[in-house]
């Protein structure tokens, strides 16, 4: 019995001890394991704190971004509000530019009829002053040689006055004092034959000619709207003398 309990035991030694053996191989092996288990932890552990850096670092980029695009959505409703205002200022200015352009293209209408109607009203005043002229000169060139052979007729009759008084004044001189009355009554009407108005050919009363001032000044008769009274002395007047005058002023 002891010999059969003895082997019992050795054979349970034996399974125990290679039990054993197996167990620490298996010990070994997941303490190999283990091991690299722990090493692929601190891997792993490394690896996710560079993960959480990155996560970090990639939270403070899109903190940072976020405000940035919340900045840009900002600046993009600030600049659009700047281009709506812009467009409304671009449409009062295109308003107002159309407005200036009617009002200018109207404004270069009415400047023009003005400076048509100048032009033309220029061109009427030349003609009107082109027609004066001709007409003055025509009418002065009438009235020159009318208003000389008149004074010229004027000369004339009164040189023939002059010779008669003369005459007349030898005639009386050699008279006697029974005849004095007729020579002094022959004297007055003389006179008042020569301070009556002269009458010439075509019956023109000196007196009522209205005459026009010539180029040449010793032929000038006077003014428009005087008179002038022809007076008479004992010498005759030289050719280049003009005959005195006395302007009428009533």
């Amino acid at each position: 019995n002891l010999y059969t309990a003895a082997e019992k035991l050795k054979s349970e030694y034996r399974n125990q001890l290679d039990e054993y053996r197996k167990n620490k191989i298996e010990t070994n092996r997941l303490s190999l394991k283990v091991t690299e288990l722990q090493g692929e932890l601190s891997f792993k552990d490394e690896h996710c704190s560079n993960l959480e850096v990155q996560f970090n670092t990639l939270s403070q980029r899109c903190d940072m971004l976020t405000e940035m695009n919340n900045s840009l959505t900002d600046n993009r409703r600030s600049l659009m509000n700047h281009v709506s205002a812009l467009m409304n200022q671009y449409q009062d200015l295109l308003l107002h530019t159309l407005d200036d352009r009617d009002y200018y293209h109207k404004e270069e209408k009415q400047y023009r009829d003005k400076v048509n109607q100048l032009s033309r009203q220029k061109e009427k005043l030349e003609e009107k002053i082109m027609e004066y002229y001709k007409n003055k000169q025509s009418c002065s060139t009438k009235k020159k040689g009318f208003g000389a052979s008149l004074v010229k007729r004027v000369r004339q009759a009164g040189s023939d006055l002059l010779n008669k008084n003369r005459q007349s004044w030898t005639d009386d001189s050699k008279h006697s004092d029974s005849k004095l009355d007729e020579s002094e009554s022959g004297t007055n009407d003389s006179d008042a034959s020569a301070g009556s108005p002269i009458s010439i050919e075509g019956g023109i009363d000196l007196l009522d000619i209205t005459p026009v001032c010539l180029e040449d000044e010793s032929l000038s008769l006077g003014t428009p709207g005087t008179r002038r009274t022809v007076y008479y002395t004992a010498d005759p007047p030289s050719p280049t003398t003009s005959l005195p005058v006395q302007n009428d002023s009533s």
